[in-house]
């Protein structure tokens, strides 16, 4: 995570609003779908393997290799454009969603009450990604920022911004000091 955004602007960004923290989803999210494609190219050699040049053979390759293909450039580019900026005044999520679909939720550092971060399962603790949940007043449902690197110290600084603004973070229900568990707020 890099601290120093000095010269990271946005579509958006109003003036005085500085950018804290930009980052991306742990770079982990790109494993189940490079498996997948992956596995298009095995079948492919498989096919070889069993059947030669066949003339099936011969469709069904460029069909599976351009699958791969596919595959692997929609979760890279999924990943490449979900991001979270953290500024002095916001938290800002996009999200990607396939190639034609973008999610944007944004909740104002004021209007936070509660941030949680959760790391669940063996993959998620041996690399620190997990989830930050966080519950605005007024609203309705949690914004949930899925899969990012170091959510502890996402949450930290998301507090630290908050007591700089002269605000007091409150500890979401389920904590009692520091948590990795935010199964209160669902």
């Amino acid at each position: 995570m890099s601290n120093n955004q000095d010269e990271f602007h946005f579509k958006g960004q109003q003036p005085g609003e500085r950018v804290e923290l930009s980052l991306r989803q742990h770079p982990f999210v790109l494993v189940e779908h490079a498996l997948k494609a992956a596995a298009l190219i095995l079948v492919v050699i498989l096919l070889y393997r069993l059947f030669g040049g066949t003339s099936m053979v011969k469709i069904l390759t460029p069909l599976l290799l351009l699958g791969a293909v596919f595959i692997a450039f929609r979760s890279w580019y999924g990943w490449w454009n979900t991001m979270l900026l953290l500024t002095n005044e916001r938290v800002i999520f996009v999200e990607q969603r396939g190639l034609t679909s973008r999610k944007m939720s944004e909740a104002l550092l004021d209007n936070i009450q509660f941030v949680t971060n959760e790391v669940q399962g063996l993959m998620h603790t041996m690399f620190n990604f997990g989830d930050i949940k966080i519950q605005t007043a007024g609203a309705a449902e949690t914004l949930l920022l899925r899969e990012l690197i170091d959510p502890y110290e996402i949450q930290q600084k998301i507090t630290q911004l908050q007591r700089e603004m002269g605000m007091q973070p409150k500890s979401s229900p389920s904590q009692a000091g520091h948590s990795s568990s935010a199964e209160d707020l669902d």
